[in-house]
């Protein structure tokens, strides 16, 4: 069997019948560092809510936003972190390493992790953003 029609049969088995929304789920379940969660929701919604968010690693590696997965240029251990409002998720609901993560902002961390934060933390993040960049 040639490399081309190898390719196209493997596409047919693996891709017909499958939605698009679950393409993107089997790519985020092949991704290091994704973490899934089950958080209780608010006291008028009793269901369980999913969270998942990335991880990023050690020391010396790229900083990545635990929402979006998406990479940055900035390096974990160095200045470049105090860009980023930083979360260590200290529940012991982390498996496999890290629990360091990165977000845009307070804003985009309570969000994504249905949290509210201290309007304190809020604005004296927004203060340490004001006087350094």
């Amino acid at each position: 069997m040639e490399a081309s029609q190898y390719i196209s049969d493997f596409n047919k088995e693996n891709i017909i019948g499958t939605t698009p929304l679950q393409m993107l789920e089997n790519v985020k379940s092949n991704s290091r560092g994704l973490q899934t969660i089950w958080r209780k929701g608010s006291q008028n919604n009793k269901k369980s809510m999913k969270i998942q968010f990335y991880t990023t690693s050690g020391t010396g590696s790229n900083i990545r936003n635990a929402e979006s997965g998406s990479y940055y240029s900035g390096i974990v251990g160095t200045y470049d972190e105090n860009q980023f409002f930083k979360v260590v998720l200290a529940t012991g609901e982390c498996k496999n390493g890290s629990s360091t993560l990165f977000y845009n902002s307070p804003q985009q961390y309570m969000s994504h992790m249905n949290v509210e934060l201290d309007p304190s933390v809020i604005s004296g993040w927004e203060e340490k953003m004001r006087n350094n960049y």
